[in-house]
């Protein structure tokens, strides 16, 4: 019997995958914004009543001006088939578990919701508040509520679903999701806050305050998310295909 492999493959750390995934949204809303104030301030920075404001939302930093909105369009249509992929990853470690009934539901709605997430992200990038407001409203409000539901889920599955006790390694991970879940919630909750000020009173500078924090919960997304570097640190991913055949000589 004669074998014979041939196999081409090209291997990547998880480390590298994930920072690639979280520089995309990351640095184009930065590059976005940083465009927007250099050459569209006084329209990313107008209210619906022309109260003084100085901090641009994203919505308006991404979506309505050039180059900025092709900038970010692209940086999530990259950003969101690497995030579908990196989501599979947590769904078989957590399955290999030997998961009870409810914990098998949950690692699946962890996998569902976040899958969901990231394509009303992709409709937020595609669809302009200036040119739909109702899908762009109906998006966003789809990819906070299934944000939160994904970060629960990984929260109570990293906390309660695990058949050990964490290393050292592992409660860090939880820990810094922990923290920055609670983070972006109180900003969120700010931000409503603010933004329904803002509509109701048309204050100064409230709507800034508003900006502010739609940017601190964005971050923290992106940090909770960016966790995933530290839980699949010693993992690589493999692109490729392996043929294998022998030969009977006979």
């Amino acid at each position: 019997m004669m074998g014979q492999q041939r196999a081409f493959l090209l291997r990547f750390s998880v480390s590298s995958v994930v920072t690639c995934t979280m520089a995309l949204p990351f640095l184009s809303i930065l590059l976005s914004i940083l465009l927007s104030i250099a050459y569209n301030y006084k329209q990313v920075t107008k209210t619906h009543c022309a109260v003084p404001n100085v901090v641009p939302s994203i919505s308006a930093a991404v979506g309505d001006y050039s180059p900025q909105k092709y900038i970010f369009r692209g940086a999530i249509g990259l950003h969101a088939p690497l995030v579908y992929g990196l989501q599979v990853l947590y769904y078989n470690r957590f399955k290999s578990w030997n998961l009870s009934g409810f914990f098998r539901l949950l690692n699946l709605l962890q996998l569902l919701a976040r899958w969901i997430e990231i394509t009303c992200l992709l409709i937020l990038a595609v669809v302009a508040s200036s040119e739909n407001f109702h899908w762009h409203e109906m998006a966003f409000i789809l990819f906070m509520f299934f944000s939160y539901v994904e970060m629960m889920a990984m929260l109570a599955m990293t906390k309660y679903g695990r058949p050990s006790k964490m290393n050292q390694k592992e409660l860090h991970s939880f820990r810094t999701k922990l923290a920055l879940f609670i983070v972006n919630a109180i900003s969120f909750a700010l931000a409503v806050y603010f933004y329904e000020r803002h509509n109701a009173y048309c204050e100064p500078y409230v709507y800034s305050l508003f900006a502010t924090l739609e940017y601190i919960v964005v971050m923290a997304n992106i940090g909770f998310h960016g966790t995933v570097k530290w839980d699949f640190d010693d993992c690589c991913l493999t692109v490729g295909k392996s043929n294998d055949w022998s030969t009977r000589v006979d």
